[in-house]
């Protein structure tokens, strides 16, 4: 199985076998999507650490049906502007990217309000979207022909930004390319899982901050 499979095989343990009334986690939007389906019914809580895609959670929650699905961290539609404010305002004013971006609650709700927010004054976007592995690599030697001056990639799945970044760093026709990265680069299983680490600065990312005081 994959990430997402045993998400929704441990959420249904917890629901059915253990009773749980909540269940913190899991981290992964996509995953959070088909675990809030797989227990759609059964009055479980999700409570979830990074899950930032906008699309998830109950749209017009109320006191009567109040939504079964919180998160600690803010959705993308902040997160997609900021981002496209960081590349509009970079000291190199940057008029042309391109995203690659898995397909799904994450990467395309994010890829969908950075690029609305960023393609004004004719500045352009050009997105590949990816559904696995295969479509990933191809989207990932196809994004630099020709060579924007950003890519950025969106994958909720930490494996999918260190294999581009082991890609990247062997191409040739990323040379010179700055790339950006969000939340799910942000973590020491991507250092240690990158083999070049020569293209670090050329990377730079987004996350949402650390909340402070009470």
């Amino acid at each position: 199985g994959n990430a997402i499979d045993a998400a929704v095989a441990d959420a249904r343990y917890l629901a059915a076998e253990l009773g749980v009334p909540a269940i913190v986690g899991p981290s992964a939007s996509g995953d959070v999507a088909a675990v809030l389906k797989a227990l759609d019914g059964t009055g479980v809580l999700v409570i979830s650490p990074s899950a930032s895609s906008p699309d998830l959670g109950s749209k017009n929650p109320t006191d009567e049906q109040p939504s079964l699905f919180w998160r600690t961290v803010p959705p993308d539609t902040l997160q997609g502007k900021a981002i496209s404010r960081y590349l509009v305002k970079t000291s190199a004013p940057t008029k042309n990217v391109v995203i690659i971006d898995e397909k799904g609650p994450y990467g395309s709700a994010l890829s969908e309000v950075f690029t609305s927010e960023f393609q004004k004054d004719g500045r352009t976007v050009k997105t590949s979207e990816f559904r696995n592995a295969s479509e990933r690599d191809a989207a990932i030697v196809t994004a630099t022909s020709p060579a924007p001056p950003f890519v950025l990639f969106f994958s909720s799945q930490t494996a999918d930004v260190i294999a581009f970044l082991n890609a990247a760093s062997t191409l040739s026709s990323y040379d010179g390319v700055q790339i950006f990265l969000t939340d799910s680069a942000a973590n020491t299983d991507l250092l240690n899982g990158v083999a070049e680490k020569k293209i670090f600065p050329r990377v730079t990312g987004s996350r949402p901050a650390i909340p402070k005081g009470p």
